[in-house]
């Protein structure tokens, strides 16, 4: 770097040497982008955390609210397997649409976000089929861990209690 800027400075004698390296040019374009991904990967965990805060809560206040409904249904021999289907089934209606509604609403924010970059990408389809799976298996896997704490209960018991 001194020779070089020994040799600029034998032939531009009135300008300065103004030199960079490349690679750090690129870093710093891309520093925000970074500091970006960082913040909206951290306040995606604490909206996914909070989510699913709510959706245990209400999963489990929808079997609180049918624990009479549930224990006539084991009463007269309704399969545990049919129990879950009855809360899972309003559950995923309600995921369903959210998806409905979201999916075309994030394919166009991510399209218009990466419009700003210099090379031009499209996210598969895969992504938000992967995402849709991802919702669907976890509210399920909620759905089914609450609900099973009602449907192992002596249903005696729930009918006893008001």
């Amino acid at each position: 770097m001194d020779m070089l800027a020994s040799e600029w400075k034998s032939q531009f004698p009135e300008s300065n040497l103004d030199a960079f390296f490349l690679d750090q040019y690129f870093e710093q374009q891309y520093t925000s982008n970074k500091h970006f991904a960082r913040i909206m990967g951290l306040f995606s965990a604490i909206a996914l955390l909070i989510a699913l805060l709510g959706l245990a809560a209400l999963a489990n206040f929808s079997a609180q609210k049918k624990l009479r409904d549930i224990a006539i249904r084991k009463i007269y021999g309704a399969e545990r397997r049919h129990i879950i289907y009855l809360f899972a089934k309003e559950f995923l209606r309600t995921a369903s649409i959210a998806s409905a509604i979201a999916i075309p609403i994030a394919a166009i924010a991510m399209q218009q976000w990466l419009n700003g970059f210099a090379f031009r990408t499209s996210i598969g389809i895969w992504i938000y089929l992967l995402a849709i799976g991802c919702l669907v298996g976890i509210s399920l896997a909620t759905i089914i861990l609450q609900s099973w704490k009602v449907i192992v209960q002596n249903p005696i018991e729930n009918l006893k209690n008001p």
